[in-house]
């Protein structure tokens, strides 16, 4: 109207002006309606929106035009009810929304737990290669290293006089007993020594009778020579020694020291209960007075015999009487003579039993003392002193104890 107005208040004052005037007043115009048309849409939208969740604020002015009053309990109660609705509306709606979000959660789940699952498969079967991959390259270094040692102890190495007991070489003998000791603690992995026959190998069980052949060889040739170096006299050399060394290697490579240390200490403490079961035992000390009173009748009865033979008149003129208590004089001085001469005797024996036992084990203790290995470093007193304690010397350990 206002457009309309303004166009007929300024006429134009010629045709093409008002034509080209009116086109704009006409566009202008319909734009204005459409305007008017977008409020009338945004207004009709908030009514219904306000009729839905506040209807008592639209139907209230148009009852109370009709002369109907609406109590407060009743706005009230309809607010309440309103507000419930819409509350148990909007949970619903949380609801569903959590749903499809639980669902497409579980869809990315499923599909991260599939791609993860397939790449946990991969790379357990790319260990599981690698793993026996690495089993038998030890597996091939431990039968390397079974056909080195066996390749050692077969040349180089006298083994005929190791097995036959003759002049034995102890480097040599050190020798072979710590290839002995490598290819027994190679023939004991369980990688190389099956339970059953199919799972073994055939280069390992070639070698297998050669190692325990040449192992049972270099053990009787250190025990023999461990007996021999315990049977020698006190007066222990520098060879002796050397050799009570080198065999003490010898047992330190086969692992077996501690044994022989404590089998040499069994040694010794027996021939010093040997010898002092033949002093202090009753039935030695009855045989040496029976052997002294055979001897002393024997010398006493020679010695009557001779002064009877001599032509003694006093030993003639004496009745039988007197030449039986001579006799017996005789006899006493003769026997406890050959009494002290067998108690002697038998008491320097036991001193020199007891002092070759005594000897043994201090050389012992002095070659273990100074004795190292030359690849580990390790004490061989140290390594006796680490491993356990034979019964037999149980009650003289705790003995020394309680004496400490």
């Amino acid at each position: 109207a206002s457009l309309l107005h303004d166009d007929g208040s300024s006429a134009p004052s010629n045709n093409g002006g008002w034509m080209s005037s009116s086109g704009e007043y006409r566009q202008r115009a319909t734009e204005a309606l459409a305007e008017v048309d977008r409020k009338l849409a945004l207004v009709e939208s908030l009514a219904q929106r306000v009729s839905r969740d506040s209807p008592e604020k639209v139907a209230g002015p148009l009852l109370r035009l009709h002369g109907f009053e609406l109590s407060e309990s009743s706005e009230s109660a309809s607010q309440n009810n309103n507000s419930d609705v819409a509350t148990l509306t909007a949970t619903r709606d949380k609801a569903d929304r959590l749903e499809r979000q639980s669902q497409v959660l579980s869809t990315v789940a499923h599909r991260v737990e599939t791609a993860l699952q397939r790449g946990v498969t991969r790379m357990e079967s790319a260990t599981t290669r690698l793993s026996r991959v690495l089993e038998l390259s030890a597996n091939l270094k431990m039968i390397l290293r079974l056909q080195f040692e066996a390749r050692k102890l077969g040349s180089g190495l006298d083994l005929e006089s190791i097995s036959q007991g003759g002049v034995i070489d102890l480097r040599d003998l050190t020798r072979a007993a710590a290839s002995v000791a490598v290819m027994e603690d190679l023939l004991s992995h369980p990688s190389l020594s099956p339970a059953n026959e199919e799972g073994s190998i055939d280069v390992v069980e070639k070698l297998r009778p050669g190692a325990e052949t040449v192992a049972k060889s270099v053990r009787q040739a250190a025990a023999g020579l461990m007996n021999e170096l315990q049977s020698q006299s006190t007066s222990a050399t520098v060879s002796s020694l050397s050799r009570l060394g080198a065999t003490l290697q010898v047992y330190f490579h086969l692992g077996e020291l501690p044994d022989a240390s404590w089998r040499a200490v069994s040694s010794a403490l027996a021939t010093a209960e040997k010898a002092s079961s033949h002093l202090f035992h009753p039935s030695a000390v009855k045989r040496m007075k029976e052997s002294a009173q055979s001897e002393a009748m024997a010398l006493a009865e020679v010695e009557a015999a001779k002064s009877k033979e001599g032509g003694k008149e006093d030993f003639k003129a004496k009745d039988s009487r007197q030449r039986k208590k001579q006799l017996d004089a005789i006899y006493e001085r003769l026997y406890i003579r050959k009494l002290r001469e067998k108690r002697t005797a038998a008491a320097s024996k036991w001193a020199t039993d007891v002092s070759d036992a005594s000897s043994r084990v201090w050389n012992l203790h002095r070659v273990l003392a100074a004795r190292n290995d030359p690849v580990t470093r390790k004490n061989f007193l140290e390594v006796v002193a680490e491993s356990t304690i034979p019964k037999d010397f149980e009650g003289a350990e705790e003995a020394l104890l309680q004496t400490q």
